[in-house]
């Protein structure tokens, strides 16, 4: 595996565990309710970290934490997420032999 083909895959890897890491916060946070800033920090994270949320939030579905079905929608997003991270990881790349190759003239 090239050097820049490993980029691209801890990319979509990153992506991967921020969705993991943000289906856990939202499974224990329904069954706990934890008060605070925590939350609203960790939604504004999601937001910003976990794009596949965005794109599947606008859908109307009512499920409940540890279902079988909430765990369904989240392994989608964690795939969306992943599938984004490793587009922005191979744009990185592109961007990176763009920047290395000498100019000609």
């Amino acid at each position: 595996m090239t050097r820049d083909w490993r980029i691209v895959v801890r990319f979509a890897a990153a992506g991967l565990g921020f969705a993991i890491m943000f289906f856990a916060f939202d499974r224990f946070e329904v069954a706990s309710t934890p008060q605070g800033l925590l939350p609203l920090r960790m939604r504004v994270a999601i937001v910003t970290l976990c794009p596949g949320c965005l794109v599947l939030a606008t859908l109307d579905v009512d499920l409940k934490a540890g279902t079988r079905a909430f765990n369904e929608f989240w392994l989608i997003i964690a795939l969306a997420n992943s599938a984004v991270y490793a587009t922005i990881g191979a744009a990185f790349v592109a961007l990176r032999r763009l920047r290395k190759k000498p100019p000609s003239g």
